[in-house]
C-alpha cells in the first residue's frame, strides 16, 4: 500500500533511559543543548526551571521528572527540544536525541488501556517500529502543569 505524503507524519525520536519517544516534527522548533537552567524555587517537579534562549526566557520542563522517573543531576549528554504549544514556547529536557522517523497514521497504534497511568496520561499512540515501540508524546497533555503543582511535586 503507498502512503502519501498528506498521510504521513514525521517525529523526533528523543530517549529517557531505555524508552523511546517520539515529538510531532511540526511542533518542534528546534534541538538545542543550552544547560544554562535557572532553577525556580517552589515550582512544581517537572519544570527543571528557566533558559534564556536569545532572549525569550522558556521553562524547561524535565520529561524525566514528568514520567516519575529520577532526575539526572549531571545535564552534560542532554539536550532541550524547543517545542511550540498554541502561543506558548518551552524546552523539553531529555536525555538524548535520535533521528527523524516518518509513519504513517496505520503504524500509530492506540495506547494500551492497562498503560502505567502515569506515562498513559502523557502518550497519544505507539508507533510500532521494526526493533521497538515508540511512545508518541501529548505535547498539551504535558503542559498541563497546574495538575503537578501540589507540594510534594515542588522543587526544593
Amino acid at each position: 500500500m503507498t502512503t502519501t505524503l498528506e498521510s504521513t507524519r514525521t517525529y523526533s525520536i528523543v530517549h529517557i533511559d531505555d524508552i523511546t519517544l517520539g515529538i510531532p516534527i511540526d511542533r518542534v522548533r528546534e534541538i538545542n543543548q543550552n544547560m544554562n537552567i535557572v532553577p525556580v524555587p517552589g515550582a512544581p517537579r517537572i519544570v527543571r526551571g528557566i533558559i534564556n534562549l536569545r532572549g525569550a526566557v522558556l521553562t524547561v520542563i524535565d520529561v524525566r521528572a514528568a514520567l516519575r522517573l529520577p532526575v539526572r543531576d549531571d545535564l552534560t549528554e542532554c539536550c532541550n527540544i524547543i517545542v511550540s504549544c498554541d502561543d506558548e514556547t518551552v524546552a523539553l529536557l531529555v536525555d538524548s536525541v535520535g533521528n527523524f522517523v516518518d509513519a504513517s497514521p496505520t503504524d500509530v497504534n492506540s495506547a494500551p488501556g492497562n498503560v502505567n497511568a502515569v506515562a498513559g496520561e502523557y502518550l497519544t499512540g505507539i508507533l510500532n517500529r521494526d526493533d521497538h515501540l515508540v511512545g508518541i508524546i501529548d505535547i498539551d497533555a504535558l503542559l498541563l502543569l497546574d495538575e503537578h503543582t501540589d507540594a510534594t511535586n515542588a522543587n526544593a
